[in-house]
């Protein structure tokens, strides 16, 4: 999610991933910590931005990186 930080405001967010839940028996073991309650694929684990190539890079709890673009966020490059 992108928020304004003079505003407070949300501006607009993205998925991380489209991938089905797994059910917990089907999960891999060895995520990263954390006590949310969605699955790896669809936490951010790390993002960066570049807003002079308008790219944001988006590392999810499971490893996985994907290069998106800065005007929608769930446009994969």
């Amino acid at each position: 999610m992108l928020f304004d930080p003079t505003t407070h405001q949300f501006v607009r967010g993205g998925k991380i991933s489209d991938k089905p839940n797994k059910k917990p028996e089907e999960q891999k073991k060895g995520n990263a910590s954390t006590t949310a309650i969605l699955p790896g694929n669809k936490l951010a684990r790390t993002v960066t931005a570049s807003l002079k190539h308008k790219h944001l890079a988006v590392c999810n709890n499971l490893g996985k990186v994907s290069i998106r673009s800065w005007d929608n966020f769930d446009s994969k490059i």
